[in-house]
């Protein structure tokens, strides 16, 4: 008869288990409610800017019928974004609900793609990643520009999922058919993310840095010269296409105003710029809802510097494609002078900077000491921030007669109480044209 073997620490394994279990459950319920929260913006009013003026004006364009060559020439933003709105206008159903429901897709496959991405790249445990999605969502940024017609939150999904793909490109080891098919896939969507962002362009270091790191992948798939031929080709094409749109926004206001003012002075004012919308995203805190915060929204983005310049000399041996593209994308945003409020140019590399955060915590936690109630402090802040942010949103969608008042800088309140309630205006400059048009095509429900 076979003994039974006791096992004296199997309570306090259950009780781990068990309890990392909830965790999980906990993590994965906040986050599908904080999801949900997301969501339940399609019921806003069609939400516009100038940005978004200006997307919705290309859109129509394409959908009636106006060749995209054209359009590339009359507009200083990539096309992808148009398209995919022109594509739901062709089909009937180009409404604001439809166009929160799109940025909402974008946005779950960037948070899946954050998961992946924190788990394969950062080797975050399961509640670390969900964590990373979790506060991710909670970024009162994401909150901002999913209901707002915008790229960002597109892109946000193109370019992780792209750079998922070339992480999973790299640990399918043995697997050469999956490995071109993720390669291409990574590819593909690198292109769609050029075309629906400009600094798409940043992805490709991280392309050929996920290729080199496959060395024995590499030198089987140039053992075919066709495939030799392929990959220039792609690449060629990506390039291309970042040429055509990119140097003629980004870097040309760059040269300009490096040119007035001095490459340094240029540069210098750009860092301090970047610190300070790393400081915002960090605390949660709008700046233009809380300027006292701007004090010292710069010293906690420099902190957060100093984590991740740890974390990077900590893998400098052996850097993963995430860091190649973190790094040139905080570059390449280094050398753009353009403002981007509410830190929308760092969505894209929100998660990635979470991620890489919580790694460089893990290790140096028990070494905090007194640092940890900062970090817990930061943290609650946070989080409460990121429910605020939900709730101020939730409380515009549901406005009512109100919602010209309640949205936005006031700018387009006069248009919007025109086109909602049919109110005129008392001077009619106050108007805006151009956005009255594209609210009566597009605002109904």
């Amino acid at each position: 008869m076979r003994q039974r073997t006791h096992i004296g620490n199997s309570r306090p394994f259950a009780r781990n288990y068990f309890g990392s279990i909830r965790w999980l459950q906990w993590l994965l319920a906040l986050l599908v409610v904080c999801y949900a929260m997301q969501l339940l913006q399609a019921f806003s009013p069609l939400r516009i800017d100038g940005d978004g003026i200006d997307y919705l004006t290309a859109a129509a364009s394409a959908a009636d019928g106006e060749g995209l060559v054209s359009l590339s020439r009359a507009n200083l933003r990539p096309l992808g974004y148009p398209v995919m709105i022109a594509a739901l206008d062709r089909m009937g159903i180009a409404r604001p609900w439809s166009l929160v429901v799109l940025n909402c897709g974008w946005l779950l496959v960037g948070l899946v793609a954050s998961y992946a991405i924190a788990r394969m790249a950062y080797k975050l445990g399961e509640k670390l990643a969900l964590l990373t999605c979790l506060l991710t969502v909670l970024s009162f940024s994401i909150t901002k520009h999913t209901p707002l017609v915008a790229s960002d939150i597109p892109y946000f999904g193109l370019s992780l999922a792209s750079l998922a793909a070339f992480e999973r490109f790299e640990t399918a080891h043995g697997k050469v058919l999956q490995q071109i098919a993720l390669l291409l896939a990574g590819i593909f969507l690198l292109i769609a993310a050029t075309l629906t962002r400009s600094i798409g362009i940043t992805l490709l270091p991280a392309l050929g840095w996920s290729v080199i790191r496959v060395s024995l992948v590499l030198r089987r798939l140039f053992d075919n010269k066709r495939h030799m031929i392929g990959g220039f080709v792609i690449v060629a094409v990506a390039i291309a296409v970042w040429w055509g749109r990119f140097a003629h926004s980004y870097y040309g206001t760059l040269f300009i105003q490096a040119y007035h003012g001095g490459l340094g002075q240029t540069l210098a004012g750009n860092a301090f710029m970047r610190l300070k919308h790393l400081g915002e995203l960090t605390l949660n805190v709008p700046l233009t809802k809380f300027p006292a915060v701007r004090s010292v929204s710069w010293i906690v983005g420099s902190m957060v510097v100093v984590v991740l310049l740890l974390a990077l000399w900590r893998r400098r041996l052996a850097p993963t494609t995430t860091d190649v593209y973190l790094l040139s994308c905080l570059g390449g945003l280094l050398l753009t002078p353009w403002a981007g409020g509410a830190g929308r140019y760092l969505i894209p590399v929100l998660p990635i900077l979470i991620a890489a955060v919580l790694a460089e915590l893990r290790l140096q936690w028990e070494g905090l000491g007194w640092g940890r109630m900062g970090v817990y402090g930061i943290g609650a802040l946070y989080v409460a921030m990121g429910v605020v942010a939900m709730g101020y949103s939730t409380w515009i969608t549901f406005s009512g007669p109100k919602f010209p008042e309640r949205y936005g800088d006031g700018k387009l309140a006069a248009t919007y109480r025109f086109f909602l309630l049919n109110q005129p205006p008392a001077q009619t400059e106050d108007l805006n044209p151009a956005a009255l048009k594209v609210l009566r095509r597009y605002g109904g429900h």
